[in-house]
């Protein structure tokens, strides 16, 4: 067997090099987009900060678990302490004539136990209170 003409024998070096400068470059470019758009989103939370997992108004009455979930979330989601009262013209009446509790299931940071919060019924007018700063 005859080696390969000499034209070919640096031309997979070259390829090589090539596709190393391709990843390079774009693991480069992919990590200044990254800095550049993160000022515009909040990738992390800090540590101790409130994940709403669950949130339901009137599970007392029957109502579908979790009704509440994005309302209490939008409020409490990334803080360390949250109160809010519970008003039944914001949140809705998911079921008229009932006395309904509140209940919510929160954890603290990044893989934090899973804690809960309640209000016995009827919750309308009572302050719920979500805190990770105690241990």
């Amino acid at each position: 067997m005859e080696p390969a003409p000499a034209r070919w024998t640096g031309d997979w070096k070259m390829r090589r090099i090539l596709h190393v400068f391709a990843a390079v470059a774009v693991v480069l470019i992919s990590y200044f987009l990254f800095l550049f758009f993160a000022r515009w989103f909040d990738f992390t939370f800090a540590k101790g900060s409130i994940t709403v997992l669950e949130a339901t108004y009137g599970e007392s009455c029957g109502v579908r678990v979790g009704n509440t979930t994005g309302y209490v979330a939008r409020s409490c989601t990334g803080t360390e302490v949250c109160t809010m009262h519970i008003d039944v013209n914001e949140v809705g009446d998911p079921a008229m004539g009932c006395a309904k509790d509140f209940a919510v299931k929160y954890s603290c940071g990044p893989g934090g136990r899973v804690r809960s919060f309640s209000l016995s019924p009827e919750a309308h007018g009572k302050a719920l209170i979500l805190n990770c700063r105690r241990g």
